[in-house]
């Protein structure tokens, strides 16, 4: 049986056969029509640290297209699928990544508002994006899109998969260059002002779970500081649990700190 498809059968097939010029690349952007897309493919494991991490490849890449057409189905705001072969599908261009504007510094604070609340409407539909790297979110100057669907991506997603978001998406603000806490804290206020309690509480539980991390990894950290480098994937650890904290004792003055048991020294 013939599977309607939501594009015209004509422009698929100019899509796929524009892809294919370019089958040597996992990810490409391409222009037809005076339009862009993207074409994307399998990735091709160099490590058998990936095939351990990531399994079979191309099983990945089904279950990602699965998890696309799963968010998309609930209106999320995911890229739009508009042609599909079985190893390769074209997506619609959604703009430049948050990361790259950042770069440009084409984004002011607002930004971070914005994050805030267009996660917590990702969050309103039952859907966790797993990972929301600020690398896999898009901006048009109308709304964020999430990329990237292959770690975590949840459909019934719970309060503890909500704050996993929040962490991970706190956490790339705050190790990113052209940020300060205070965009971290932009991006907390906007999304716990409108996000349920539970996600709240969910959020500090996890931070509070995480201080082995930040023991562990607290050399590093020194070291990273004695040889004058002030942002690094480990020292954003440290400054996410800071976050966090600061705006809890912010909203519920009488709460304990979370760090009282390992407070690093010169945190």
């Amino acid at each position: 049986m013939h599977r309607k498809t939501p594009y015209p059968d004509q422009l698929s097939g100019s899509l796929l056969e524009a892809a294919r010029r370019h089958a040597d690349q996992r990810l490409v952007r391409f222009e037809l029509a005076g339009k862009a897309y993207f074409a994307k493919r399998p990735e091709r494991y160099e490590s058998l640290r990936y095939w351990i991490t990531k399994g079979h490849p191309q099983r990945a890449f089904r279950r990602e297209v699965a998890q696309l057409k799963a968010f998309g189905a609930r209106k999320a705001p995911v890229p739009a699928i508009m042609a599909e072969a079985h190893d390769c599908i074209v997506t619609a261009d959604h703009g430049p990544t948050v990361l790259s504007l950042l770069k440009q510094n084409a984004v002011g604070p607002e930004m971070f508002s914005r994050l805030g609340q267009h996660l917590w409407q990702l969050h309103e539909l039952g859907l966790a994006h797993g990972r929301p790297v600020l690398r896999d979110l898009c901006w048009d100057d109308r709304r964020v899109t999430f990329l990237d669907l292959e770690a975590g991506a949840t459909l019934n997603a719970t309060p503890r998969d909500y704050a996993r978001d929040v962490l991970v998406l706190l956490h790339s603000i705050l190790v990113s260059k052209n940020t300060t806490r205070e965009d971290g804290l932009t991006f907390m206020q906007t999304y716990f002002t409108l996000a349920d309690d539970e996600v709240f509480a969910a959020t500090l539980e996890r931070v509070k779970k995480l201080w082995w991390l930040e023991l562990l990894l607290y050399p590093v950290m020194l070291r990273h500081r004695q040889r004058g480098k002030k942002r690094s994937e480990f020292i954003a650890i440290q400054t996410m649990r800071e976050a966090v904290v600061q705006y809890a004792e912010a909203v519920t003055p009488t709460q304990p700190r979370l760090d009282d048991e390992t407070t690093m020294p010169g945190a």
